[in-house]
């Protein structure tokens, strides 16, 4: 009972400063501005992996207030390239950028985030498919590409990987050809 006293008297006044606090003021953090991520690993020292944690919080951050408040946000892929520069087993942002960014998205740094994706995770199929709509069906269609991003599940051993997926190259493959030769 005696230690229960000045606990709930330190709650009570943490709770009183906290209501008279100043609100902190506004960083002005544009995030257009991303530093390269050879200066963050310098600055970093060794912490890439939670560095590359706190990049990926503010980018979400970013991005759900741009949704609350109507504002486009078009960095997040660019977040996800430094995130993934400093940590390339860093899955989320990949996952992330693979379901999030739009087919016809001009901005294509999110090949880039893709691309290491595939190489980090080759047995991610479901980065790969996103990743092969992405470039067949994109502002700038690509199905060999496409096709050279799906063809390695074709031949997998990976008992996981549904038929209709293993199959989905073929679809790539023939959207390349011209339409003469398809026939």
């Amino acid at each position: 009972m005696r230690f229960l006293v000045p606990i709930v008297l330190a709650v009570a006044l943490i709770a009183v400063a906290f209501n008279f606090a100043k609100p902190l003021p506004k960083t002005n953090f544009d995030e257009s501005f991303l530093p390269k991520a050879s200066y963050v690993k310098y600055v970093a020292a060794g912490n890439d992996a939670s560095v590359a944690g706190l990049f990926w919080i503010k980018g979400l951050t970013e991005l759900g207030e741009s949704y609350i408040t109507g504002k486009e946000y078009n960095y997040l892929s660019h977040v996800a390239n430094l995130c993934t520069e400093l940590d390339s087993l860093f899955y989320t942002p990949y996952y992330f950028v693979s379901g999030v960014t739009p087919m016809d998205s001009y901005d294509t740094t999110d090949f880039i985030v893709m691309r290491r994706a595939l190489k980090n995770y080759p047995e991610a199929w479901r980065l790969a498919i996103s990743f092969a709509l992405r470039l067949s069906r994109g502002p700038y269609p690509d199905p060999h590409a496409a096709a050279d991003v799906m063809r390695p599940y074709f031949d997998s051993p990976d008992t996981t990987i549904p038929e209709h997926i293993r199959l989905l190259y073929r679809t790539f493959e023939l959207d390349a050809e011209q339409t003469e030769t398809a026939l």
